[in-house]
């Protein structure tokens, strides 16, 4: 299913299938930003801290809005998904990028010292 937008991104790094949870959220924690509908992986994404963008059409995103203070949502003028506009979309990737803080650094961020 990934195959049309890989190749629409030639750089892309195709992990589909391969990581754990752990290993997803190291990998979104350093994403310039995630964008996607409700899911799993995008509350994933807004928990590890990269600022991320919530597509939604049907689903009510008062509920079920990713949390945090790096995200934001799309919303679709109808309750069709089809009907969220990519100049919408990319119009709230721009508010929250100019909005989002850069992530407070942790030790998990430190380089591994053996």
């Amino acid at each position: 299913m990934a195959a049309p937008l890989l190749s629409a991104l030639p750089d892309a790094i195709d992990l589909s299938g391969m990581l754990s949870l752990p290993e997803a959220a190291a990998c979104l924690r350093r994403a310039a930003i995630y964008a996607g509908n409700d899911s799993g992986l995008m509350h994933l994404a807004a928990a590890a801290g990269a600022p991320t963008l919530g597509l939604f059409g049907p689903t009510p995103a008062a509920e079920y809005a990713p949390a945090g203070r790096r995200t934001g949502v799309a919303l679709s003028g109808t309750a069709r998904m089809e009907d969220l506009s990519v100049a919408d979309a990319l119009a709230a990737a721009h508010t929250l990028l100019a909005r989002a803080a850069p992530p407070v650094a942790t030790p998990l961020d430190a380089p591994y010292a053996a």
